[in-house]
């Protein structure tokens, strides 16, 4: 069997004597110990019409509290009027074939969309499936 000696008298010292270096230090650990996707950008970009009559329901259930709701702050939201075009940063995975669709996007990259708007409980729903826990 290997013996391997103890030493019971340790004594921790912290390199460097500046508080800079230790919350610097601390910075970092706690830095590592965060999952990649705490940094990414979630936002939900809205495809809509003024003349779109599912649009201007979702817009009057829903449009006018948003920004009032948990849902804003991870996800926050963008309209653009269908006849403009994507902003170029903005990666879709298809072709935009009606109006209201609401994509997500983490980083600018298409994670997950829904086209229509059958209702207030059923967005909420479907936008529940992306905040962050």
């Amino acid at each position: 069997m290997l013996r391997v000696p103890v030493r019971t008298n340790l004594k921790v010292t912290v390199i460097g004597s500046n508080s800079f270096f230790r919350v610097a230090v601390l910075f970092f650990i706690f830095l590592g110990a965060l999952p990649p996707s705490s940094f990414a950008e979630k936002r939900l970009l809205m495809f809509t019409s003024n003349v779109c009559p599912s649009c201007l329901s979702w817009e009057r259930d829903i449009g006018v509290i948003y920004d009032k709701t948990p849902y804003a702050k991870q996800l926050p939201l963008t309209r653009t009027e269908v006849n403009s075009s994507i902003p170029n940063e903005v990666v879709t995975k298809a072709p935009l074939v009606g109006t209201p669709t609401f994509v997500v996007l983490l980083d600018n990259y298409e994670i997950d969309r829904i086209s229509g708007y059958i209702g207030s409980e059923m967005f909420w729903w479907w936008l529940a499936e992306h905040l962050e826990k």
